[in-house]
């Protein structure tokens, strides 16, 4: 085997894994919330880098809507503490109903549920079929407890999807990390303009 060829064979080709037919996207979505989301639903595991002020919030919700409908089952957004109440406020402004939640034993039937980083240990993720993560930029500190449990037991979720305004094209331990998330070459979307 020659140099050329070695380096073929560890060449990763990305397969989308997401959802097929139609997507309807929320009537509150703009044009660059609309093409994002739908995006994401195509590839089923991507990292969307939306720059503050975007609407990321609507985009994630949007996109845990749109998965649930499709595939069944629950989706888990995990976001920091002071977000969560904030992203429940945002889904009954966009009718995506969303549930704050402690606990899997509050995860009643289909649907959205929402809780803080802190809490995922209180969590089966194999009984979800949609994960999302906000400020993903948690991932970068491969130290920390919550970024371990996240590579350990989130690959059993079939859709995952990282939101952050802040990947660092220079921080090398965060895109690791995405990609180890995802369990695939990161699919990014970036916008920084809105258009």
């Amino acid at each position: 085997m020659n140099y050329s060829d070695f380096i073929a064979s560890k060449e990763r080709v990305n397969v989308a894994t997401g959802i097929e037919g139609e997507i309807v996207c929320s009537p509150h979505a703009k044009r660059h919330q609309s093409r994002g989301i739908t995006w994401a639903c195509r590839k089923g595991r991507a990292l969307i880098g939306y720059n503050t002020g975007l609407g990321k919030t609507l985009m994630q919700l949007d996109i845990s809507r749109i998965v649930i409908e499709h595939k069944g089952g629950k989706a888990l957004i995990l976001a920091p503490l002071a977000v969560t109440q904030q992203t429940v406020k945002e889904g009954e402004r966009w009718g995506i109903p969303t549930k704050f939640v402690k606990t899997q034993a509050e995860c009643d039937g289909p649907g959205i549920y929402i809780t803080n980083y802190q809490k995922i240990e209180h969590f089966d993720l194999s009984l979800f079929t949609c994960l999302t993560i906000d400020e993903a930029s948690i991932l970068k500190d491969f130290t920390s407890k919550t970024t371990t449990i996240l590579l350990d037991i989130a690959q059993v979720v079939p859709y995952r999807f990282c939101f952050s305004a802040t990947p660092s094209p220079n921080d090398f331990t965060e895109l690791g990390n995405y990609p180890e998330f995802l369990q695939c070459l990161p699919f990014i979307m970036h916008n920084t303009r809105g258009r």
